[in-house]
């Protein structure tokens, strides 16, 4: 499971660092493009991820009402 959270956090910083450079006026309109587009492929991938922990994080909480109402 650590190796997940290293891989988002990861994929995060590199995010980070796309968007720095993007912001930097030097850079070119075509390294601008390949930015956006490795930028657009990372925010995909980070939404899946958020959205498979927001899954589990319901299932989890069913589960503990499920308990409580049991208790």
């Amino acid at each position: 499971m650590a190796k997940k959270k290293n891989s988002f956090e990861s994929s995060l910083n590199e995010l980070e660092n796309i968007v720095l450079k993007m912001e930097n006026e030097s850079t070119s309109i075509d390294e601008m493009l390949t930015n956006y587009e490795k930028a657009s492929e990372i925010i995909k991938k980070l939404e899946y991820e958020l959205n498979e922990k927001k899954q589990k994080f319901f299932i989890i909480n069913e589960k503990l009402e499920m308990i409580e109402g049991e208790i």
